[in-house]
């Protein structure tokens, strides 16, 4: 049962930052393009 949970778990964490890196990677290109002006 722990196993599952865990396993349910690491899951829901994949797919919350497969949704958050898109948006993460192009605010740190934003922020690395401002910089470079």
């Amino acid at each position: 049962m722990g196993g599952e949970a865990g396993a349910l778990l690491l899951g829901e964490l994949g797919v919350l930052a497969a949704r958050s890196l898109p948006a993460l990677t192009f605010l740190a290109a934003r922020k690395n393009f401002s910089i470079s002006l």
